[in-house]
């Protein structure tokens, strides 16, 4: 007589399937988050420069410079001859269901001490 298993090999094949599928959709979103960020990241670092740059109006020249790089300037600080900003950038989907609707980033920028 023979065991019955027929059909097991496509009940077990969707089921890996759909494990793959959650895993590759759980790594993509990991790095547009990790894109996203490093987008930041280098928003805040120019807006950080174009305000240490600027003479008479530092945090002005951070805002555009952020909004040129698709970034928000949430705060500008002049502290002796630094400069401290912090811009903020939209959070990909996967973030905002999670934790936040943006990612902060802050970066200080000045004189050179050599």
């Amino acid at each position: 007589m023979r065991a019955r298993d027929g059909g097991f090999a496509l009940l077990w094949s969707l089921a890996l399937s759909g494990a793959l599928a959650i895993v590759g959709t759980a790594g993509l979103s990991l790095c547009a988050l990790a894109l996203t960020h490093a987008h930041a990241g280098s928003a805040a670092d120019l807006a950080a420069i174009a305000a240490a740059s600027s003479v008479r109006d530092p945090c002005g020249s951070a805002g555009r410079v952020a909004q040129a790089n698709s970034a928000e300037l949430l705060d500008c600080a002049v502290v002796d001859n630094d400069v401290i900003v912090r811009v903020g950038v939209r959070a990909p989907t996967i973030s905002r269901w999670l934790v936040h609707d943006r990612l902060e980033v802050a970066a200080r920028a000045g004189p050179s001490t050599k």
